[in-house]
C-alpha cells in the first residue's frame, strides 16, 4: 500500500509545481496571483503578460503535469487501475491547490487534459464538443461553460462503448467503472475551484 502513497505524493507534488506563477514571475515580475483572474494557469498568464509564446508553455507544461504521473504508474504498477486512478486524481488536485502556494493554483483543465490523453482521449474531446455547444449557443463565458461542460462529461464518458475504451487509449483503465468514477472525481475538484471562484467574487460584494 505503501507504494501507492508514494505514488499519490509524487503525483500531487509534481501537480503543485505552479509553473505558470514561476515563468510569469521570472519574464515579467508579475505575481499572476494578484493579476487578472489570479488564476495560476495558462490564460491568465497570457492575459497577464499578453504573450501567447508563454501561455502556450504554461499550457504544455501543465499538461505535462497530468501526463507524466500515469506514464510513471505504468511504469512501476502497468495497468494498473487503482495506481492510475490515484496518479492523474492527485497530479489534478495538486494543480488545483498547490502546496507551494497555500493550496491556491489553477483550474485544473490543462492537467486534466495531460492525464486524459493517455487513459482515454476521447473524454477530452466530449469535453470539447460539450463546451463548443455551450460557449456558442448558451451563454459566451468561459467560467460558465467550462464548469457546465466539466459536469456532464463523466455521464457522457459512461456511455462510451467499453469496446471501444479499450481499444481507443494507450493505458485503458481495465474497468469501465474506474474511468467513470476517474472521470468524475477529476471533474469534482475542477468544479470545486469554480465553485470557490463563485463564491469569493459572492462575498467581495
Amino acid at each position: 500500500m505503501y507504494q501507492f502513497i508514494l505514488l499519490g505524493l509524487f503525483s500531487y507534488l509534481l501537480g503543485s509545481i505552479p509553473f505558470a506563477y514561476i515563468f510569469v514571475k521570472l519574464i515579467s515580475k508579475k505575481n499572476i496571483l494578484k493579476e487578472g483572474s489570479g488564476n495560476v494557469g495558462a490564460f491568465n498568464a497570457y492575459d497577464t503578460t499578453k504573450n501567447i509564446a508563454l501561455a502556450i508553455l504554461v499550457f504544455l507544461f501543465d499538461f505535462f503535469k497530468g501526463f507524466v504521473p500515469i506514464l510513471v504508474s505504468n511504469k512501476f504498477f502497468p495497468q494498473n487501475d487503482f495506481s492510475m486512478l490515484i496518479a492523474g486524481c492527485s497530479a489534478v488536485l495538486g494543480h488545483n491547490y498547490s502546496i507551494f502556494l497555500l493550496f491556491k493554483g489553477g483550474k485544473g483543465l490543462a492537467t486534466s487534459f495531460g492525464v486524459l490523453f493517455l487513459v482515454q482521449p476521447i473524454v477530452s474531446f466530449i469535453w470539447f464538443i460539450f463546451w463548443l455547444i455551450i460557449y456558442n449557443f448558451i451563454k459566451k463565458d468561459m467560467d460558465f461553460a467550462n464548469p457546465i461542460a466539466t459536469i456532464l462529461t463523466p455521464f457522457a464518458s459512461f456511455l462510451i462503448p467499453e469496446s471501444f475504451v479499450y481499444q481507443s487509449a494507450f493505458y485503458p483503465f481495465e474497468s469501465k467503472i474506474v474511468l467513470f468514477i476517474a472521470v468524475g472525481i477529476i471533474a469534482l475538484i475542477i468544479v470545486s475551484k469554480y465553485t470557490h471562484i463563485v463564491l469569493s467574487s459572492t462575498k467581495k460584494k
